[in-house]
Parts: structure tokens; sequence; C-alpha cells
């Protein structure tokens, strides 16, 4: 009976998706074993949907004539995912600021397929090959890198893999059953909710300028202009601050040696 009401349940064929009678289940047990299947079937459906009509969308978005004589052609424009933030330079007849967005995306791995290579003196510092795949924010620690602060290099490089296997451990665990009003610490703080400082400031520390930078770079984010959220990253890494993506939390280096 209920693999019989799989093409009945909002529309859609619902393949067996590998599901088997068993007599060890009862059937409230197996129809909420379907009913999970089908929901999950239903949800991959609409993402792929959603995907396509992105896809769709980011293609069809036409370059201002004004762009294409301020150095954006029509390869790049296709590679741009945030073609909101050109179009508003256009409309706005800001040249230099359009050129200098250009400009980066065209510097921009994104844009040129280009991997970061680990540097030599991260590796010797303790950095391999698999840690370095994993690191989103490689910038900051190419910084330190430059500056030749060891000590900060193999602090973050010890944050990052406690942080990085308990995210490998938190994705191999079996999927929590939520309940209703609970709530669960371990999850992401959500982006919109914004970064906030970990432990002291240093004498002196312009914390406004980094709020200030920090909110520009979650705006950033929200609407998917990841060049634009690069290089604010940068500019806060620059400014001697350590971003937890994770944990949406930021700290001045100085405080954390």
């Amino acid at each position: 009976m209920l693999a019989a009401a799989s093409c009945l349940v909002t529309g859609l064929q619902v393949p067996s998706m590998g599901l088997t009678p068993q007599r060890s289940l009862s059937q409230p047990q197996w129809r909420h074993r379907f009913e999970m299947a089908t929901m999950n079937s239903a949800i991959e459906r609409l993402r792929e949907m959603k995907q396509r009509e992105s896809r769709a969308v980011k293609a069809e978005v036409p370059m201002p004539a004004i762009l294409e004589g301020w150095g954006c052609d029509a390869k790049l424009w296709s590679k741009v995912r945030s073609k909101a933030a050109l179009i508003k330079l256009a409309e706005a007849g800001d040249e230099v600021g359009a050129k200098e967005r250009i400009a980066m995306l065209r510097a921009s791995p994104s844009i040129t397929g280009e991997t970061v290579d680990l540097p030599a003196q991260l590796a010797t510092w303790g950095c391999d090959a698999e840690l370095w795949s994993k690191v989103r924010s490689k910038q900051a620690l190419i910084s330190l890198s430059e500056k030749g602060d060891e000590v900060a290099v193999k602090e973050r490089l010890a944050e990052l893999r406690t942080s990085i296997a308990a995210e490998d451990t938190r994705k191999a665990a079996p999927a929590a059953v939520a309940t209703p009003g609970a709530k669960n610490s371990k999850l992401a703080r959500p982006l919109s909710d914004g970064y906030w400082l970990k432990g002291a400031l240093p004498e002196g520390f312009d914390a406004a300028a980094v709020e200030a930078l920090l909110a520009r770079r979650v705006e950033a984010k929200l609407i998917k202009d990841y060049a634009s959220a690069d290089a604010l990253q940068k500019e806060i890494v620059d400014m001697g601050v350590y971003l937890n993506d994770r944990e949406r939390w930021w700290q001045p280096i100085a405080a954390a040696a």
C-alpha cells in the first residue's frame, strides 16, 4: 500500500530509494521511514531546481555596455558571480570604482581558476598540504607568514586543526533529530548575526574600524559578493585581526599571543 502511495505524494514519482520492508519494523516505523525518504527526495529535487534557476539567472543578466568601455569583456562577465555590484557601479557612473573592481575580479582565484600554493615558510612551521587544502581563509595565514610571526602562525594552525577536526566529527556523526524549542549550541552561528569580539582589546586598538569592516564583509557575503568579501577580509587581517568564520568571532592577534 505504501509503495503504491509513493506516486501520490505531492505529485512526485518517488523511487524505491533502497527501502525494503523489514519484518522487525512495525507499520508506523515503516511509514515514518517512507515519509522521510519521500521528503528528502522532494528536498533534493527542489535544491536542483533552484540551482538550475540560479545558473539561468546568472547567464541571462546582460552586461551594461558602459562596463565594456571600462575593461569588462563578455568572458569575464560570464564568470562574475555577483553581477549586481558592477551593475550598481555602472548605473552610478563610478568609472574608478568599476575599474578597481574589474581589476580585482581578474586577479581573483575564482575567476582565474588558480589555486593558492602553500608557502614554504608555513610548511616549515607545521602546515601540511592536507590542512592547507581545508583552510578557508588562507590569506590570514599568508599575511602572518609574510610578517614572520611564527608564534601566531603556530597558534592559528593549532586552532585550525582543532576546529577542522570538530567539523569533520560533526559531519561524520548521524544527524540528530531536532526537538521543537530546543537550542543546539553546536550549530554554526548564522552569518546574519555578525561577528563578536573574543577576549580583551589591546590598548589603543581601533575596534570600531574592525567592526565596520566586518559589517561590510557580512553584507557582501550575504549578497554573494565574494570578491568584495575577500578584499575586506584581507584588509581586516592586515590590521592584525584573526577571524573565526565557523564560530563568527574575531580577536586581535596581539591579544591572542
